[in-house]
């Protein structure tokens, strides 16, 4: 005759998670704490606008808006904002049009020199900015062949392309790893949606698909940079990836911008939207 299958002894739950809590310690799965979010604290105007404190640090966001919108006046607020907050501001103006002066009446750090022989006022970045504009990132990584990942014995294209200035972040965050570049670092590109990108440049041609293609691949390996030990620095305040805005300058904060933010780069090349509002006028 068959005997009657015995009850398994019942496990309390503090059983059941003591048991738990060896598992992860065994395997390597410690439980973690994540660091409450920080930010980058921007001007009362926007503050009251969007209901946030400024542009959260540790994720990519992206601001759109046509021209005349306040694309760009945000973008100095948010170099001055890094700037008074002791964070590193890498500026790549892709449009070459950094309204240098404005960025000084609004309260941005800039350098002043006087040339001698017309005393024009020539304006420039500060000690506590890094600035690249296209001439700079060709000059750097025009010889590089971001196809095939190697470095050429002369430049095959014949300006800067989008993925020169993925890889100049890497370059950045690898030194900042190495304690080369012991700043925390927000980077703040104006804009993401001009130039070409490498397969375009080189076949002298134009296809959306290769750019957004290009864009997300880029800048996911940038991202990913982050991500390399020291592994805490994905989500500390030392990696900021990056601040990105469209085509278009403005003086004045009035209509409407829409704002994403993410932790992922692959919003780039996308449509997403997740905010939309009204920015009031700044006065300084």
């Amino acid at each position: 005759m068959a005997q009657p299958l015995k009850k398994k002894e019942a496990r309390s739950n503090t059983d059941k998670l003591s048991a738990l809590r060896e598992f992860k310690n065994k395997n390597g799965l410690s439980s973690t704490v994540e660091k409450e979010p920080q930010w980058l604290i921007l001007p009362e105007a926007f503050q009251k606008a969007t209901r946030l404190p400024g542009i959260p640090c540790g994720y990519c966001s992206r601001i759109r808006g046509k021209s005349n919108t306040g694309k760009s006046t945000l973008k100095l607020e948010i170099i001055k904002a890094a700037q008074r907050q002791g964070i590193l501001p890498v500026v790549f103006e892709l449009e070459n049009n950094f309204a240098w002066k404005h960025a000084k009446e609004i309260g941005v750090d800039v350098s002043e020199a006087i040339d001698e022989e017309t005393g024009e006022v020539i304006y420039g970045p500060a000690d506590n900015m890094l600035y690249y504009d296209t001439a700079t990132l060709y000059e750097k990584y025009g010889k590089f062949d971001h196809e095939h990942g190697k470095w050429l014995t002369k430049p095959n294209r014949e300006t800067y392309v989008i993925e020169d200035v993925a890889m100049c972040i890497k370059d950045l965050i690898r030194a900042q790893r190495n304690g080369e570049l012991p700043m925390d670092m927000i980077f703040v590109i104006d804009s993401i949606g001009v130039g070409d990108c490498y397969r375009a440049a080189v076949n002298n041609s134009s296809n959306n698909m290769w750019y957004a293609g290009a864009v997300s691949v880029a800048f996911l390996n940038a991202w990913k940079e982050t991500c390399k030990p020291p592994w805490s620095a994905m989500f500390s305040p030392s990696v900021r990836l990056p601040f990105a805005c469209t085509p278009g300058a403005t003086s004045i904060l009035s209509k409407k911008l829409t704002i994403t933010c993410a932790r992922s780069s692959n919003f780039l090349a996308s449509s997403s939207v997740h905010q939309s509002f009204r920015l009031p006028s700044l006065s300084y």
